[in-house]
């Protein structure tokens, strides 16, 4: 997550929906910006931004989890300004972001996770009371952009990105959406039924809240 204090918008971050690029773009282009506010805020969801308190791990891949304060991390004015601020969040069919992570995770972070080595798709999905099942990618999407009957100003569509360019617009920053740098081999995969079952139950919300049809994805 960037929070750019000019322009007045903070891109509240899901993983493994192509926000990666477009945060680090934003930081490359920050003497544009004037004051962009260089506090990283990673993979926080909209409750951790109202209630001002998140948790993360020790250390990347260890299983010590702690809990700390917003406040103390990134300044009460900035996090007030942050909290006040329009929000942008894109969203990406479930059954692709799953995938997408899994693969991802397979060909970058083995030396993390060296289970991932042996692991078939289905066991990804099932994974449970381990240090791999608790990263926020697993988490649905709705728990990053709806808090009570708070949500983000902008949702948009990873199938629909360019569209973001728009929302850019309305923001007061002429933006060229570029290609997602990181790519994953997806060439041997092959999806079962039964894994589709496991996803639709898993992310049910997701598939409803966001309007996804089960059916409709490409990998």
């Amino acid at each position: 997550m960037v929070y750019v204090k000019k322009n007045n918008f903070s891109i509240i971050h899901i993983p493994k929906t192509g926000g990666s690029s477009i945060n680090k773009d934003l930081f490359n282009r920050r003497s544009i910006f004037g004051p962009l506010v260089k506090c990283h805020l990673g993979h926080l969801t909209l409750r951790e931004i109202v209630e001002r308190k998140s948790t993360d791990f020790v250390l990347p891949a260890k299983p010590e989890i702690k809990e700390f304060s917003l406040d103390e991390r990134f300044g009460t004015k900035i996090l007030n300004e942050i909290i006040d601020s329009r929000k942008i969040s894109i969203v990406r069919h479930p059954v692709t972001r799953i995938v997408s992570y899994y693969h991802y995770v397979k060909q970058y972070e083995p030396h993390l996770f060296p289970e991932i080595e042996e692991m078939s798709f289905e066991e990804f999905l099932k994974v449970s009371e381990t240090t791999l099942s608790k990263q926020r990618a697993f988490w649905k999407q709705c728990d990053y952009i709806f808090f009570n009957e708070k949500t983000v100003d902008y949702i948009i569509k990873y199938e629909e990105l360019q569209s973001i360019e728009k929302v850019f617009e309305k923001l007061g920053i002429a933006f060229t959406l570029k290609n997602h740098e990181l790519k994953t081999d997806k060439s041997k995969f092959e999806l079962s039924n039964s894994a589709l079952e496991i996803i639709e139950q898993k992310y049910k919300e997701d598939f409803l809240r966001l309007e996804y049809d089960i059916e409709n994805y490409s990998i």
